[in-house]
């Protein structure tokens, strides 16, 4: 499964060490997103893990949440295929 986070583009520090309690690998984005029609810096936490994580994901979610004291974050799933070559 593919997960996506996202997050106000703050913390990042924090962000990046709290992820990486839970998982090895992977990656985060600077982007631009838009949230009730405003323009912000955000962040893209994407992590390919198995859907027996999903779990750990939200506990990131929520922690990344707490911190950057949001009303809420987004977490996005999707199934795809992976393969290293």
């Amino acid at each position: 499964m593919k997960y996506e986070i996202l997050t106000e583009n703050k913390n990042i520090e924090y962000i990046a060490k709290t992820v990486a309690k839970c998982f090895t690998e992977f990656s985060i984005a600077e982007q631009i997103g838009y949230w009730q029609g405003k323009s912000e810096k955000s962040l893209n936490i994407t992590i390919i893990t198995d859907k027996e994580n999903e779990f750990m994901v939200e506990q990131v979610a929520e922690q990344i949440r707490s911190y950057n004291q949001q009303d809420a974050v987004m977490v996005v799933s999707s199934k795809v295929n992976v393969k290293f070559i």
